[in-house]
């Protein structure tokens, strides 16, 4: 059976935050997410391998649905989708389905969830909203979380949930570094999905 990849990071800043938040990069080979428990933060990624079609779907949902329970979130960040204008652009229907999975997933537990975009998490993370294309802009915003949050870490989309999660302690919660709050302020506003009815 396929597992979790998950890794704790010892790096932690004490202070009591408001609610606990989840961060969410969604993709249907890697999907990255990160969350705190007892002011320690966790990161780690949903990898289905080489399953395909309804199988894959319903790996990631069991999977995320342990993220959940172990996370146990009050809002959840979720990254906006990112659709290719290019020959591969077909896969936006696969895109979505993943993508909605989750939602669903997330609705049924009664969790809210920050969509943010793209260019927002960047903006936030390392200042500029526009980075350069494939591993070289993946490895700025991973030295960016580096340097601007103090925590190490090396895999992309781990780095991106990480981001997630601290843009939304950073405007829920007002936790992290001055700069991080100030570009966070100057980002584009997210917009916001309730949790459905069947929250306890």
């Amino acid at each position: 059976m396929r597992r979790i990849a998950r890794s704790a990071n010892s790096v932690s800043k004490n202070d009591d935050t408001a609610r606990r938040i989840l961060g969410i990069d969604p993709s249907l080979t890697s999907t990255g997410f990160s969350y705190r428990i007892d002011d320690t933060p966790y990161t780690g990624t949903i990898q289905p391998g080489k399953l395909k079609g309804p199988a894959r779907l319903y790996y990631i949902r069991e999977r995320a649905q342990e993220v959940i329970e172990a996370a146990r979130p009050d809002l959840i960040v979720m990254e906006d989708y990112a659709y290719s204008r290019g020959p591969k652009s077909g896969r936006v229907f696969n895109i979505g389905e993943g993508g909605g999975v989750l939602k669903l997933l997330f609705w049924e537990a009664g969790i809210d969830v920050m969509i943010l975009s793209s260019t927002a998490l960047k903006l936030a993370i390392t200042g500029k909203g526009r980075l350069p294309k494939g591993n070289e802009g993946k490895q700025v915003m991973v030295r960016s979380i580096q340097k601007l949050l103090d925590y190490n870490i090396q895999q992309y989309d781990e780095a991106d949930a990480f981001g997630l999660m601290a843009f939304g302690e950073a405007m829920i919660n007002g936790r992290g570094p001055l700069l991080l709050r100030q570009r966070v302020r100057a980002a584009e506003s997210p917009t916001m999905e309730r949790g459905g009815k069947l929250k306890k």
